[in-house]
């Protein structure tokens, strides 16, 4: 997965980057097939807001939050993208249980 971390308005620390690396990289337990992870961190005022744009096959899920604290922001994002994903593989499972269905009531329907 490649990942791209992008700062406005503030310099990220060497702690605060692997944080975000171990939070996106989890992701992957969820869906395995991602391909691309945009992660743009913004410091505004007294409030950080961080969004991430993740690309998983052509699918592209997007989410932000914003809150005082960076940390905070992050895992609030990062929560929101774990229930995206996993209603898009439940969906994609769904959707392929019923075509094989479909397929073998076909092949039942048909014998004599």
């Amino acid at each position: 997965m490649k990942l791209t971390i992008t700062a406005r308005h503030c310099d990220l620390s060497a702690e605060e980057k692997t944080f975000i690396e171990e939070r996106v990289n989890g992701l992957l337990r969820f869906y395995s097939r991602i391909i691309e992870a945009h992660v743009t961190v913004v410091e505004e005022k007294h409030r950080h807001r961080a969004e991430i744009k993740v690309n998983i096959n052509n699918n592209v899920f997007f989410s932000e939050a914003e809150s005082p604290n960076l940390r905070q922001s992050v895992e609030q994002v990062i929560q929101r993208l774990q229930r995206q994903i996993k209603r898009h593989k439940d969906r994609f499972r769904r959707r392929t249980v019923n075509k094989e269905e479909l397929v073998s009531m076909g092949r039942e329907a048909s014998l004599p």
